[in-house]
């Protein structure tokens, strides 16, 4: 593999490790809101948000943790500098309707 193709994979995967990111933060953010809208008379079921919404966090997490393997394989940036998954949640919980 040359050096060119090299760095392209590396970048591309960083790439797709933000992307995983910012996919995790908008199911958590939709996860919470789902949550605390009101279940349609249709359903009957009062915990199917909260089923819904946990099915949402269980996806994010699965997002969050294969971003996290693009970013250590592509060792561009450091994984440190990453939220950890709870932290993302608490980002999530503060997000206002408008961001």
């Amino acid at each position: 593999m040359s050096k060119y193709s090299q760095y392209r994979y590396n970048f591309t995967s960083s790439v797709n490790g933000l992307a995983d990111i910012n996919k995790t933060l908008l199911l958590l953010k939709n996860a919470m809101n789902k949550r605390k809208e009101p279940v349609p008379k249709h359903i009957g079921n009062q915990f199917y948000n909260i089923k819904i919404s946990n099915e949402m966090e269980q996806v994010a997490r699965k997002y969050y943790d294969v971003a996290l393997q693009d970013l250590e394989v592509a060792n561009i940036i450091p994984t440190n500098w990453i939220p950890t998954y709870n932290e993302l949640k608490k980002i999530a919980e503060t997000a206002d309707n408008n961001d």
